[in-house]
């Protein structure tokens, strides 16, 4: 990815600049190795009830770990998360978690991933389900 499209992602500049205007704040640093707080997930409110989530990797390595929902302490018992990384490229990785879930982050060195989570629905499990078939 380059310079460019990092600093005009709209999804990114959006939550950059939601009418909340809450910082997110790091709830969760993990330990590897010999370099403690070198993954950092960082946590915060959005309008409309939605949250950001972001997982940076402040490392030289490649790391891959879970991370619990529930520890997330989310208000809500599902959300819809879109990866606000991935549709930038086309992807439009969006998927539903629910607070008891555990999502799998790999993270290449010095790499972050975004998501923005919205209150989980029905239509949103039909749409998904439409895709698949």
């Amino acid at each position: 990815m380059d310079t460019f499209s990092i600093i005009t992602n709209k999804d990114i500049i959006e939550v950059n600049q939601d009418a909340l205007g809450v910082p997110a704040k790091r709830v969760i640093t993990l330990e590897n190795g010999v370099h403690e707080g070198t993954i950092q997930i960082w946590l915060g409110p959005l309008v409309e009830d939605d949250m950001i989530l972001a997982a940076l990797n402040a490392s030289p390595h490649n790391h891959t770990f879970p991370l619990s929902i529930a520890d997330l302490g989310l208000p809500h018992n599902s959300y819809t998360a879109q990866d606000l990384w991935a549709k930038q490229e086309g992807g439009g990785y969006t998927r539903l978690i629910q607070r008891s879930d555990t999502m799998t982050i790999n993270l290449r060195s010095h790499q972050s991933k975004v998501w923005r989570l919205r209150p989980g629905n029905f239509a949103f499990l039909v749409q998904q389900r439409i895709e698949q078939w």
